[in-house]
């Protein structure tokens, strides 16, 4: 598991790198993690800095079957890839560009 005990982040890239390794993630809610990690299922976010509810998460984490965690961190990752995130964009450019009118 990676346990992140940050106080300040933006937009955290270790925790997408983690859960595309397949490992759960324990965090303090700063930045986008709370957006990224599912609480229970991908990860444990701690209530403020209180280091029992770090400790509580990793315990969590601990206890979880790896092989089930892994898979669902792992495809929780996927969402994150280059491919996952421009695919929208690309299929966007194609629907535009079969509305314009080829020129002669």
């Amino acid at each position: 598991a990676l346990a992140m005990t940050s106080a300040f982040e933006a937009s955290p890239f270790v925790v997408v790198e983690a859960l595309a390794s397949g490992l759960p993630v324990v965090s303090t809610s700063v930045g986008e993690v709370p957006s990224v990690i599912e609480q229970g299922d991908t990860g444990w976010i701690a209530s403020g800095r209180s280091a029992v509810s770090l400790s509580e998460g990793i315990a969590w984490a601990l206890t979880q079957d790896r092989d089930a965690i892994g898979q669902r961190c792992a495809t929780a990752g996927q969402r994150y890839e280059l491919s996952s995130l421009l695919q929208p964009l690309y299929d966007e450019h194609r629907r535009l560009s079969r509305l314009v009118p080829a020129t002669a």
